[in-house]
């Protein structure tokens, strides 16, 4: 949910699992998620996805498909469809 108490839509919800999973560079925990402001609440996901963790196995099959596809051990993740990241982490591309 938004702080004003409005749903996210999906696409919020993923975009920002996938920034965050890009700003570490791997998996996120429950915790991590949870403690950081900036991020929707772990339980959210359950709305659209089923659960935070089949929200987080979505995500990660897609960061990590896009970082084989690269050939790189590090490298930006690249979305199927348009999105845009978190103010934080444009910069970063």
């Amino acid at each position: 949910m938004k702080k004003d108490g409005r749903m996210m839509s999906k696409q919020d919800l993923y975009e920002a699992l996938l920034g965050k999973i890009f700003e570490l560079g791997r998996e996120p925990s429950f915790i991590e998620v949870r403690e950081d402001e900036n991020m929707p609440d772990p339980n959210d996901y359950a709305y659209y996805f089923g659960s935070f963790s089949a929200a987080l196995k979505e995500a990660m099959e897609e960061y990590n498909f896009r970082k084989r596809a690269s050939g790189k051990k590090h490298c930006p993740i690249s979305i199927k469809k348009p999105v845009s990241l978190p103010h934080n982490l444009r910069d970063k591309l």
